[in-house]
Order: C-alpha cells, then sequence, then structure tokens
C-alpha cells in the first residue's frame, strides 16, 4: 500500500521599516546637523502606512529615496514600489510650470513625506484646484497637492522630478496638458496616480 501525505508550508515574512533613518538620510544631505530642530525623532508615519493600502502586489517591495531643495530647507521622502528610474517625470506645457521649471513625479502606490526646516509659500494657479508648494528662500517649487476632503482619501499630490535629478537618472519627462481637462477630470486623475501626502512639521523651530 502506498500512501501519499501533501504537506503544506506557510512562510510570514514581516518586514519593519525604521521611519528614523529617512530623517538621518535627510541631515547628511541637507546638512541639518546643526539644527536642533531638525533632528530625527518621532515621525507622523500616516503617508508611509497608507502607501501600502495599495492594491495587493505578489510581491511588495519599497525604495525609499530622500532629497532636498537647492538650499536645503526643504527636505523630502518619496517611497516609491519600485526604482525612481522606472518613473518617467511628467512635465507639464503651462506657463507656470514652465517658468519655474517643475517636472513630476507620483504614483498612486507611493507615499511623499515633506520636512521643512524653512518657510514654504502657497501658491495656485490656472485652475486653483491644486495648491503649489514653494521654497521661500531658493524659491524651488517641492510639490503641488490637492485636498479632497470629501472622505474619499487623505491629501495627495505630486514631487518635483528636479529634486532628484541630481542624484538619479530619471527618465526624459514627457509633455503634458492637463489645461484641457474638466475640474472633475482633474480630480479623478489625481485620484488614481498621486502619491499619498504628509507633512511632517514637528521638527520645525
Amino acid at each position: 500500500m502506498t500512501v501519499t501525505v501533501t504537506v503544506t508550508v506557510t512562510v510570514t515574512v514581516t518586514v519593519t521599516v525604521t521611519v528614523t533613518h529617512h530623517l538621518s538620510v535627510l541631515h547628511k544631505q541637507c546638512n541639518w546637523a546643526d539644527k536642533p530642530h531638525a533632528q530625527p525623532g518621532a515621525l507622523n508615519t500616516t503617508a508611509l502606512r497608507f502607501a501600502y493600502l495599495a492594491p495587493p502586489a505578489q510581491s511588495r517591495v519599497s525604495m525609499d529615496y530622500s532629497a532636498c531643495c537647492n538650499c536645503k530647507k526643504i527636505g523630502v521622502n518619496l517611497t516609491l514600489a519600485r526604482p525612481i528610474e522606472n518613473y518617467q517625470p511628467r512635465s507639464c506645457d503651462c506657463s507656470f510650470c514652465q517658468l519655474h521649471a517643475v517636472t513630476y513625479i507620483s504614483a498612486v502606490d507611493g507615499a511623499l513625506s515633506i520636512h521643512p526646516t524653512g518657510a514654504l509659500k502657497q501658491l495656485k494657479q490656472g485652475s486653483a484646484q491644486a495648491i503649489f508648494w514653494q521654497c521661500v528662500t531658493c524659491n524651488q517649487i517641492i510639490s503641488v497637492t490637492h485636498a479632497f476632503g470629501d472622505g474619499i482619501d487623505q491629501l495627495r499630490g505630486a514631487v518635483n522630478g528636479q529634486l532628484f535629478s541630481r542624484q538619479y537618472q530619471l527618465p526624459a519627462p514627457v509633455s503634458v496638458c492637463p489645461q484641457r481637462l474638466t475640474p472633475a477630470d482633474k480630480r479623478k486623475r489625481w485620484l488614481s496616480s498621486w502619491l499619498t501626502v504628509n507633512f511632517d512639521t514637528q521638527h520645525n523651530a
């Protein structure tokens, strides 16, 4: 008599992300060592947590990238599901974005955390639906965001790809024309393609 035994083995892998490491990286890149209010500490991880609520994949590995603006007053952490070189920046053809030489990187399953040690200015243009966040010191655009405010989703946005272009070989940007979209279509587009955004202001003086 032959007996066949089938054994099923379930393996659970737990990945722990130490958020303070990301602030340490920003520390070195943005020369924040002499600014006590910029030291790593408890970070609001809401944006990082929401990044993992995206549709499940067979194997999800997050990749974290840090950068800062030209004057190093504003730092950002970007969490993506794939290497940043796989994301093609978008170049809006409107006069505002062309004037500020902005390109945009976003992904619906990604997250952006903004760490200001200097002042940010809020700008609006076009349909005035989105807020452009500009460093007051160097005038570089950091990101663009939209707060849905209707229970659908949290704050979402796109980050300026120029913040990362000095460190990484990004693909050439593709030109887009969101001006042709209606306000309702813009919201649909943003909800389906923009990053989850979190502002970490706990370290401001």
